[in-house]
């Protein structure tokens, strides 16, 4: 009986130290500032073997255009602030599918793009003028 007690006590104390070591899920709040300028270049580039935005993202793509509207607009939706929509959107492409378009979107941006390089993609999306057309 004081092995079993024994095991379960290693057993919790190792899940709770696991617990406490993994590191908390980001959000957007958690990113840098991000620079428009250097948004625009991501949008059009590749970055880590993983294929630039403008490759779906554009008028006539496969995918959804990414205007601001287009974005607040599915934020609204999801009951998410906008720029947490577009990021969770990123690195979680399957987490939200806009309507009427299927779940093709590349997966691996969340390690291709480091922290700042999602905020600059998010600063460019939602500027004002940003955004593709």
């Amino acid at each position: 009986m004081r092995r079993k007690r024994l095991y379960f006590c290693v057993i919790v104390i190792a899940a709770a130290l696991f617990a406490a070591c993994t590191p908390a899920e980001k959000t957007a709040k958690d990113l840098p500032v991000g620079d428009v300028a250097r948004g625009v270049a991501l949008f059009v580039q590749s970055v880590n073997g993983a294929p630039p935005c403008n490759a779906c993202h554009i008028t006539g793509g496969s995918g959804p255009l990414l205007t601001g509207e287009a974005l607040a607009a599915g934020a609204g939706a999801t009951g998410l602030p906008v720029a947490e929509y577009t990021y969770q959107s990123i690195v979680k492409p399957a987490a939200y599918i806009t309507p009427g378009y299927s779940n093709l979107m590349y997966a691996g941006y969340a390690s291709a793009l480091n922290a700042q390089q999602s905020a600059d993609l998010i600063a460019y999306l939602l500027a004002p003028t940003g955004g593709p057309k």
